[in-house]
């Protein structure tokens, strides 16, 4: 019992972090130039390339939507 308690604690202390980072728009970290953008597709550093293209995906459309309140509430109820 005191290890599902934990592991439920655990998980919602990560979700509420999760949430809150999400909601302050967090910080994201520079991805590596020159050496990461010539890696094959499947190879090494393909994880990071692919990393860096979403990171910017999300950042520029992050900057152009915005959620209504209403809907993160709903959101938070559901949870």
């Amino acid at each position: 019992m005191f290890r599902w308690g934990a592991g439920i604690t655990l998980a919602g202390f990560l979700a509420g972090g999760g949430l809150a980072l999400a909601l302050s728009g967090g910080s994201a970290p520079a991805a590596s130039g020159a050496s990461t953008a010539s890696a094959p597709q499947g190879g090494p550093g393909s994880g990071q390339v692919q990393g860096a293209a979403l990171n910017s995906a999300l950042s520029t459309a992050s900057g152009t939507a915005s959620v209504p309140l209403p809907r993160i509430r709903w959101a938070l109820g559901r949870l």
